[in-house]
């Protein structure tokens, strides 16, 4: 999957989850979690058609062919790629679940827990959670090293001090370790098959094969980024209309407000915990409607064309890399054996997903055009 271009509201909000103060201690009351909340569909009316807007009226669009891009050495460490296959593992691998030792520092595990602050009636709880001791920010330090030399299985009473609304408070906690996650298991030659689609077969071989498919991609997004700032930094957007604008207002007001409903705070809690406004929502809105204008606009001028074929190709490709592996997410595919099949994901997918994936088409389409038709050098080298 390309690096874009267009990034819709909700990805953008997802990404500052990552870049923001922790938002527990910033909202009103305390909270488990401030997890993104499921999808909730936007009906496909809701998402602006850029394709039938009078785009060179809005769009002056600067050249976009026969520039020179010059972009700075990069590298890619075996490091860097052992990560990435460790997180593969984690994402689709099996796991031993240890149970015969205590809960040591360091240690991911399961549990599940009620919460409860002294004085207080309510409580809260949550089943099935996954915590690393020293790397989960959801839980306070002082709880997660209480968690050292839990037995699994055996509820476990823990008191601790923690801040609530700029106050200290007593917390009572009642846990239940079920597992601790142990060494993940090798990648076998079947699952690599399938998770390349055929490309690589060994799973002795995969760390070259991904290796290579990772210089690809951070070379593909580095040139792309670069080509990508070029095209819209000779371009000049005249007109925002106002659908595109609501279009990125109602999808970050409708992530948010979801987001609060599930956390039990409110709306406002919220944006505050983002340091959000109305007005900084427009001002994210107009710059996301801006580039979604010239990307299109290019894609008119250019007269990329979209068939069916290559868009079910990108459902598949999507089915393939994300939902055979993590088919809980679908459920039980339609296809033989269980597979989840393009139809499967066509229906797991709302409105705002499938126009995601129609886009990346049309980003695939962008780049290669882009690539064919301008000249990239790294420092001094030309690289097409």
């Amino acid at each position: 999957m390309k690096n874009y271009v267009r990034i819709t509201a909700l990805l953008v909000a997802a990404l500052s989850l990552c870049a923001c103060t922790p938002v527990q201690d910033m909202l009103e009351q305390e909270t488990a979690d401030l997890t993104p909340p499921p999808k909730d569909p936007l009906n496909m009316t809701d998402i602006p058609d850029y394709m039938s807007m009078p785009l060179e009226e809005y769009v002056t669009l600067g050249a976009y062919t026969g520039k020179q891009v010059k972009l700075e050495q990069f590298s890619l460490s075996d490091a860097q790629v052992e990560d990435a296959i460790r997180e593969i593992k984690k994402l689709n691998g099996k796991f031993d679940k240890v149970t015969d030792r205590l809960v040591a520092w360091g240690d991911t595990l399961v549990m599940s827990y009620t919460a409860s602050v002294q004085g207080d009636e309510g409580s809260s709880s949550g089943k099935d959670v996954e915590v690393t001791l020293g790397e989960n920010d959801d839980f306070s330090e002082e709880f997660l090293r209480n968690l050292v030399g839990a037995p699994c299985n055996i509820p476990v009473t823990l008191t601790v001090e923690e801040q609530s609304a700029g106050q200290t408070v007593l917390v009572n906690y009642q846990v239940t370790v079920s597992y601790i996650i142990g060494d993940y298991h090798e990648l076998t030659d079947e699952f690599v098959a399938t998770y390349t689609g055929g490309e690589c077969t060994d799973a002795d071989a995969f760390f070259a094969y991904y290796k290579e498919q990772m210089w690809n991609d951070l070379y593909y997004e580095t040139v792309y980024d670069a080509l990508w700032d070029a095209c819209v930094a000779d371009s000049r957007v005249n007109t925002v209309p106002d659908e595109a604008v609501q279009y990125y207002m109602d999808s970050q007001e409708q992530y948010y407000r979801a987001m609060a409903a599930k956390n039990h705070v409110t709306y406002e809690a919220v944006l505050a915990a983002f340091e959000l406004s109305e007005s900084k929502m427009r001002e994210l809105s107009v710059e996301y409607a801006t580039k979604d204008l010239i990307f299109y606009a290019i894609v008119k001028d250019a007269d990329f064309t979209l068939t069916g074929e290559q868009y079910d190709k990108a459902l598949h490709d999507y089915a393939v890399k994300y939902f055979d592996s993590l088919s809980a997410a679908v459920g039980k595919g339609s296809g033989e054996g269980g597979k989840v099949t393009v139809a499967d994901v066509k229906a797991y997918l709302d409105a705002q997903q499938r126009n995601t994936v129609r886009e990346l088409c049309y980003d695939d389409m962008m780049y290669d055009y882009l690539y064919q038709n301008n000249q990239i050098f790294v420092g001094d080298v030309p690289m097409n």
